[in-house]
């Protein structure tokens, strides 16, 4: 069910990004890149502010974790509120950009390369959408509660775009798990 929803967000996002035009994605593009790069200096500074915001369902014996190596299962809380602070961060600096980009709006009646345009557009749509959602389910699989590690990794596409996915997951591993705890979260 999860990867139909996923495969629904993608495709809405190629949609979205058909209709837009290159020139206003392209903004929206390298709004993402800068959010990106925002949160990759700024996250753990974030992660040690709101670790007395967040609550954070510790690890009992019985957990498991099914995306990453369980040896690092009593120091996922650090990764998650890392985790959580560069999303939030993201988030926040992408939402500014789609906001300057309501007022250019006349954008979108530029197409340049016509329908290449177009669907050049639509892949840099669903590039975001998608690293999105990654985002947010590599923080929920940090999560140590059997019902959501069981959940998310009952889903194929899920455990594709957390474990495999070209570039994103190693990046995502890397500044998440490798930068904070020093430790490789692959089984």
């Amino acid at each position: 069910m999860l990867s139909i929803i996923i495969l629904l967000l993608l495709a809405w996002a190629f949609y979205v990004g058909y209709s837009r035009g290159l020139a206003l994605q392209t903004f929206y593009s390298v709004g993402m890149i800068v959010a990106v790069v925002f949160a990759i200096t700024n996250y753990e500074t974030l992660a040690a502010k709101i670790s007395m915001w967040i609550p954070f369902a510790n690890a009992t014996p019985q957990s498991k974790l099914q995306f990453y190596n369980q040896n690092i299962i009593f120091q996922l809380d650090k990764t998650f509120y890392s985790g959580v602070a560069f999303l939030l961060i993201v988030m926040a600096v992408y939402l500014i950009f789609r906001f300057v980009g309501i007022f250019l709006g006349f954008l979108s009646n530029m197409q340049p390369f016509g329908n290449i345009g177009s669907l050049a557009s639509a892949l840099l749509a669903v590039m975001v959408t998608y690293f999105i959602l990654e985002t947010i389910f590599t923080v929920l699989a940090m999560v140590p509660i059997n019902a959501i590690q069981n959940r998310l990794y009952g889903s194929g596409l899920i455990r594709f775009m957390v474990l495999d996915s070209p570039f994103y997951a190693k990046f995502l591993m890397k500044i998440l798990f490798e930068n904070v705890i020093h430790l490789s979260p692959i089984k």
